[in-house]
């Protein structure tokens, strides 16, 4: 069992009541015991530093979307067929790669760095409608994580075994972060995750501090199972602060 980071005791009741009750309004029915906080490593490590791009010319103002355009049809080629519900047959991880890197460039060369994102939700739609596979779109959530007093942008594809990525502003960039429950398993590869979904963003525990539920939906012979975790973000990614399953 992992240890317990002395910081993160007087803690431990306030976030498990705040998981109960989210996994409780989520319409779940049985809540497994809570594993201990994992503070001691991160629970996503930064892919890539995208830089901005040079601005397109204006003659040719639709350079950047072309771009994306390319990259994601990229992206579904490397999913191959769609055999289940959001399942593919061909390489995820792959495919989540140039996904990553077409909404970093759509962030980053056709939103106006001036303006908070928040304020160009029609950009956001428009990227949000590139951003489909199979029969799925995927879903985004608009969320200062870090306090920068920036908006970052929480992404979920709705692709079997993608993880919900978040891209968190530097400056004129962004970083990219893999929202998964375990980092040193295979999973941050793209792999045995099941469909990730942003359940709920908020201070869960009253320390001022905004936590992140994040879920992973399975399907087996006997149902769904959900792994449910709560992330934190500690000024360089994110830490898994608890796990839960679900079924």
């Amino acid at each position: 069992m992992a240890t317990k980071h002395p910081s993160s005791i007087c803690l431990l009741p306030l976030l498990a009541l705040a998981l109960v009750a989210v996994l409780t309004t989520s319409c779940l029915s049985t809540v497994l015991p809570i594993a201990d906080p994992t503070r001691t490593s991160l629970a996503v490590i930064p892919e890539t530093d995208y830089a901005t791009p040079t601005p397109a010319p204006t003659s040719t103002p639709r350079v950047v979307v072309s771009e994306v355009e390319r990259r994601l049809q990229r992206a579904r080629e490397l999913l191959g067929e769609l055999r289940k519900p959001a399942r593919f047959s061909g390489d995820v991880a792959a495919a989540t790669r140039e996904i990553e890197g077409a909404i970093a460039l759509f962030l980053t060369g056709e939103l106006d760095s001036g303006q908070d994102i928040d304020g160009q939700r029609g950009k956001l739609d428009e990227l949000r409608r590139l951003l489909t596979f199979g029969r799925g779109t995927a879903t985004m959530t608009v969320v200062d994580v870090d306090g920068d007093e920036w908006s970052d942008l929480l992404v979920s594809t709705n692709v079997y075994d993608a993880p919900v990525l978040a891209f968190v502003r530097a400056g004129e960039t962004y970083k990219v972060f893999r929202m998964v429950p375990n980092p040193s398993s295979s999973a941050k590869d793209g792999e045995d995750l099941g469909i990730g979904k942003v359940e709920k963003i908020g201070d869960l525990d009253a320390d001022t501090r905004l936590e992140i539920v994040v879920s992973y939906s399975h399907f087996s012979g006997t149902g769904e199972i959900k792994e449910v975790s709560i992330f934190q973000w500690d000024g360089q990614g994110f830490r898994t602060l608890y796990n839960a399953s679900v079924s």
